[in-house]
């Protein structure tokens, strides 16, 4: 099959056959209602306790767990169950899905080189890949528009009610985020929203692709209606007010690039960017804690780039950080330390964790002691040095720390289920302390995170050169065939309509947020943005041109 082709929507037949048809689409539709309220019902259900700087720790049950886990497992058996039943195996040959493969291939690859265990393989392969079967479910439903339909209802549902919710917390402040049963009034206190979602950056990703898809709705359109307008100005608030740069940023550069493909027009295109820097800059202008958290932000980049690992020289680190520190912050916490394992690296980079997690940073200051006599002036030492590092991006941190790694194991990194990632933590929450990261293990400078805060770093470390380029091409190669029914690369082929851009579109913002945050990992994001993907695979044709009885969405 031709690298610029999609596969045909074939038609479903059989009462079998239609079933599971509709079983994958309400599953499809499971997943994704429930990957927007478990961060809620963890909430609503778990216990809390108090960790470093009075933040409240949530200790999450573990049901909800079990049923996203069963919910994603039954779509990829459903799938499966439902190829072999319509015998369309010959439609997932596609180069999109041969690369899959080789991802998959190269993953297990870098586990096995690097003395992962297969559990361990298998499972940080799952939470890698588990987005796609999203993709994959729709792919093998195959669904009519009709059935699809009402998801799509349900999805818009929710997308209104973090809307609102958003729009709430930021008139209302902490009163509504414990209204909503919210016990981490972290967000609250640094004026983020988060509605119904427990990260601002969550609700960003949301949001961001909500605008994006309005904005594709109306394409075939020559004029966006006012209630159009209205819907995208309370989307642009409410992503504003969830302050995710991640999220803001990436969204601008996506329409950007729409405009570029002749996706939308100059001027919506103008006029969204114009919305979202005029609210995201009146958030920060208004709300001193926004302002708070962009100056720290900045200054931490700059400390970082001044500072990095292992460079602090004679210096200790600031007692106490020009702002205070974020629930989940990216920023080194208070008090900002160097830290070196305070005990010796375990040797043991996969398998039963060697010990319970905690909150306090392991580890002594990495410099310790006075500076030498004079050789002028005997006498006593002098005083230690009272120049303070200041708190630092630790993203930063990380890269910096990463970038030795990838230079000693640039081919398939260290293995996957053993740098800086869910799966790691969970299997062994000294992973930091692997002597393969060298002699002092990485420093994770006191940073309590189970991530490392950028998608693409972890790939790269844990899978290696290899890892991220299959990756990538995989990429490549899933939103090829909507690239070329772009106005701007169709050619001669039929246009495409509004599905096949949000696709590609969808893909774009996923690539750039995963530079910034795990996003790529999370439940979220993967999950919306292969569902969208999937749409435009399966209706690249609906509501091409104006004259289409398709036209309306949805």
């Amino acid at each position: 099959m031709s690298a610029d082709t999609l596969p045909a929507r074939p038609a479903t037949s059989g009462g079998l056959s239609r079933l599971l048809t509709l079983a994958l689409v309400a599953l499809v539709g499971a997943v994704l209602v429930n990957a927007l309220f478990e961060g809620w019902v963890q909430a609503l259900l778990g216990s809390t306790s108090r960790g470093n700087f009075g933040r409240v720790v949530l200790h999450e049950v573990a049901w909800p767990k079990a049923v996203k886990n069963g919910l994603f497992l039954a779509l990829a058996a459903g799938a499966v169950l439902k190829v072999a039943v319509d015998r369309r195996w010959r439609d997932f040959t596609t180069r999109a899905d041969v690369a899959l493969a080789v991802l998959g291939v190269v993953l297990v690859t870098a586990g096995l080189v690097n003395g992962s265990s297969l559990s361990l393989i298998a499972e940080a392969g799952y939470v890698y890949l588990r987005g796609a079967i999203v993709f994959y479910a729709l792919r093998a439903a195959a669904p009519a528009w009709s059935t699809i339909r009402p998801v799509m209802l349900v999805m818009g549902g929710l997308v209104v009610l973090n809307t609102v919710v958003a729009l709430a917390q930021m008139i209302g402040g902490p009163a509504v985020y414990e209204a909503f049963g919210w016990v981490d009034m972290t967000w609250a206190n640094t004026a983020r929203s988060q509605g119904m979602l427990n990260h601002p950056n969550h609700l960003g990703h949301v949001l961001a692709l909500s605008i994006i898809g309005l904005l594709l709705w109306a394409r075939a359109r020559e004029r966006m209606g006012r209630r159009a307008w209205i819907a995208v100005g309370l989307l642009a608030l409410a992503l504003s007010a969830s302050q995710s740069r991640e999220s803001i940023i990436a969204l601008c550069v996506t329409v950007g690039l729409l405009w570029l493909l002749r996706g939308i027009a100059f001027r919506r295109m103008a006029i969204v960017a114009v919305l979202i820097v005029a609210f995201t800059g009146a958030q920060i202008v208004l709300r001193p804690d926004n302002q708070a958290e962009w100056q720290k932000r900045l200054n931490g980049v700059a400390a970082a780039l001044r500072f990095p690992t292992g460079d602090e020289g004679h210096r200790t680190e600031s007692p106490a950080p020009a702002v205070a520190p974020s629930a989940a912050p990216s920023v080194s916490p208070s008090p900002a330390r160097s830290v070196t394992p305070s005990r010796k690296p375990t040797g043991k980079p996969s398998g039963k964790p060697s010990g319970k997690p905690s909150n306090k940073p392991s580890g002594k200051p990495s410099v310790t002691g006075s500076p030498k006599p004079s050789a002028v002036s005997p006498g006593p030492s002098p005083a230690p040095s009272t120049t303070y590092v200041p708190p630092r991006e630790i993203r930063v941190l990380y890269f910096l720390q990463s970038v030795r790694l990838i230079e000693a194991k640039p081919v398939l990194g260290y293995g996957i289920g053993q740098f800086g990632g869910i799966v790691a933590e969970k299997n062994n929450p000294d992973w930091h302390l692997n002597p393969a990261f060298g002699p002092e293990g990485f420093d994770r400078h006191g940073f309590a995170a189970k991530q490392v805060d950028s998608f693409w770093l972890h790939l790269i470390v844990e899978a290696g050169v290899l890892g991220i380029l299959s990756y990538l091409a995989w990429m490549v190669l899933i939103g090829q065939p909507l690239l070329r029914r772009t106005e701007r690369f169709r050619g001669d082929r039929k246009p495409g309509g509004p599905y096949v851009y949000w696709g590609l579109a969808a893909l774009i913002f996923g690539f750039q947020v995963a530079f910034l945050s795990a996003s790529l990992e999370d439940p979220i994001l993967p999950a919306l943005m292969f569902a969208i993907v999937a749409l435009g695979w399966l209706f690249p044709d609906r509501g091409a041109n104006s004259t289409d009885p398709e036209a309306t969405l949805p």
